[in-house]
């Protein structure tokens, strides 16, 4: 009887086992399989238009990014969730210290691109959109000066970017993941030229609503100044997210599948 118990627990467990590996096999040639979405554009580098399918691929693929698409690793783009972010003090008209929490961006998917374009040599992207408006909305906190004005508030608020110019560039590099050529970002370089910035944020100082409405304005005023102080930390960062959120992406979908022609 002990035999037989010993033979039907360890049955159980090859079998437990097998499944485990099953799931696991299927787990990775999920992650290696990874198919372009179907709405998705798709170009051959061989075709004589190449550069033309590239660029409205791109485009394309920018306008359907209201939703995610998380077999491929893609989140939504508008909005743009952010769940926190911190810029330090510039050198002049923003000095003070900027923390968000739950920043979220719209606009995105409203771009008009301009220029799109890859170069396999030199294995470098360049992107460059027009955006008529995105709104940054988020939870802040800020202490410091912002030109001789002392600041301090902690609450909700938002920044409206009218008329930005984007620029986008990354270089990659090429490696090999279970027999299949894929890319991966390891620079980036954002940046973003707007046409006027409008500030809007509540609770500065306690919540007096004529403080908030003069340091608005003060804001709103002087957006080019602030924009100039503090602008370079904020292209760093959102660079390092576009990077991230490309990487997700690549490390999933080969360059065979995004090119057709490997």
């Amino acid at each position: 009887m002990e035999r037989i118990v010993m033979h039907l627990s360890l049955k159980h467990r090859r079998n437990k086992m097998n499944r485990h590996i099953f799931v696991l096999s299927l787990l990775g040639c999920l992650c290696a399989c990874a198919k372009l979405p179907s709405n998705f554009k798709k170009c051959n580098r061989k075709q004589s238009d190449f550069n033309d399918c590239f660029f409205k691929a791109v485009e394309h693929a920018i306008k359907q990014l209201n939703v995610p698409i998380k077999e491929v690793g893609l989140p939504n783009l508008d909005p743009l969730y952010v769940p926190k972010m911190s810029v330090g003090a510039g050198n002049s008209a923003a000095a003070f210290e900027q923390n968000y929490n739950n920043m979220t961006l719209t606009g995105f998917t409203k771009n008009k691109c301009t220029k799109v374009e890859i170069n396999f040599e030199a294995k470098t992207m360049h992107v460059e959109c027009g955006t008529p408006e995105i709104v940054m909305a988020f939870d802040y906190e800020f202490k410091g000066r912002i030109l001789l004005l002392p600041i301090k508030g902690k609450g909700p608020g938002s920044v409206t970017i009218v008329n930005s110019k984007n620029s986008l560039t990354f270089k990659y590099e090429e490696y090999v993941k279970k027999g299949q050529k894929h890319i991966k970002v390891v620079e980036s370089k954002f940046s973003w030229t707007p046409e006027r910035l409008v500030f809007k944020l509540e609770n500065l100082f306690g919540g007096d609503k004529a403080i908030d409405d003069n340091i608005n304005q003060v804001f709103n005023d002087n957006w080019k100044e602030l924009n100039d102080d503090v602008g370079p930390s904020y292209d760093e960062a959102f660079g390092k997210i576009f990077a991230s959120i490309a990487n997700d992406f690549f490390s999933r979908i080969s360059m065979s599948e995004l090119f057709d022609d490997e």
